[in-house]
């Protein structure tokens, strides 16, 4: 299976990692083994599986790397507020895991507390003010909070910062005007 994860073979490592689980008992080379899965899992977009087997290990060993790619795998599947929780616990235990910052924030973009978000966006800004990413997510806030002018604004940095999105986006509107 680790061979497999090697060569970016997620499926067949996949497949490997569940027949041995199948076979072993518990302890050290198990957790090994539901985590290995877990990222195979992930890798190939089976977000309740990966799910299931981040929560497993978690159960055995404390993580920020755990909990983030669990809070990935439910976002994926549209579990907010449970990607949200663990986000929380990710910058609980590391706060300078600005990706976490970004995706919790997304995160409430996409459960439409952009209240929350936009808060997110503004610390990540903060720690970090070239992440053009922020910059444009924070825009997309800034627009669904009905507030244009911040928005254009935060896309014209965004642009400058180098985002195509941005910019693809700008050019949208000039086109419009």
């Amino acid at each position: 299976g680790v061979e497999l994860m090697d060569e970016q073979e997620y499926e067949a490592a996949e497949h490997s990692f569940t027949e041995y689980l199948e076979r072993c008992g518990k302890g050290e080379e198990r957790s090994a083994a539901v985590v290995n899965r877990a990222y195979c899992r992930f890798h190939i977009g089976s977000w309740a599986g990966a799910e299931d087997d981040f929560t497993e290990a978690l159960r055995e060993e404390e993580g920020a790397h755990l909990l983030f790619y669990r809070a990935q795998s439910r976002r994926e599947q549209g579990k907010n507020d449970e990607a949200i929780a663990d986000f929380s616990a990710v910058l609980d235990q590391d706060p300078s895991l600005l990706t976490a910052l970004l995706y919790r924030g997304e995160t409430f973009q996409h459960a439409e507390r952009h209240e929350a978000a936009l808060a997110d966006f503004d610390a990540l800004i903060a720690a970090d003010p070239s992440n053009h990413l922020a910059h444009f997510r924070r825009s997309e806030t800034l627009l669904a909070l009905k507030r244009p002018k911040d928005a254009l604004a935060e896309l014209v940095i965004a642009r400058d910062l180098g985002s195509e999105r941005a910019d693809e986006t700008l050019r949208l509107l000039a086109g419009r005007i």
